[in-house]
């Protein structure tokens, strides 16, 4: 069997070995893993904002849209309501001149008649 080398180097002390030195590993790691943790954090973050300013930049510009698609059937609205004005005046003065009408149309059949007799 092979024999193996002995290993190179400063031999490392298990951390179990010294307590303190097991405190300080212990508290390194779990300050690397914060640091780990709030990089991750601070990423989510901007990835979050930048979301967030692209749905911003997005409604703004569909508001922008609905607000003018809101003023131009306003003016629409008015428009039409000023027509159907108009033509609720127009009916009201045909309805007037059809009575009149009819009413002529009554004498002239009653002259007519008379005349035939």
């Amino acid at each position: 069997m092979a024999r193996r080398s002995p290993p190179r180097g400063p031999k490392a002390a298990p951390p179990t070995d010294n307590p303190v030195r097991a405190q300080n590993v212990l508290l390194e790691r779990i300050q690397s893993d914060l640091k780990m943790i709030a990089e991750h954090v601070d990423s989510g973050l901007e990835r979050l904002d930048r979301k967030i300013g692209d749905g911003t930049k997005s409604i703004r510009g569909e508001i922008a849209d609905l607000r003018g698609a809101v003023t131009e059937n306003s003016r629409d609205i008015r428009q039409n309501s000023e027509d159907i004005r108009k033509l609720q005046d127009a009916v009201t003065t045909h309805s007037a001149e059809i009575r009149g009408l009819r009413g002529d149309l009554g004498r002239l059949r009653r002259d007519f008649e008379d005349a035939r007799q």
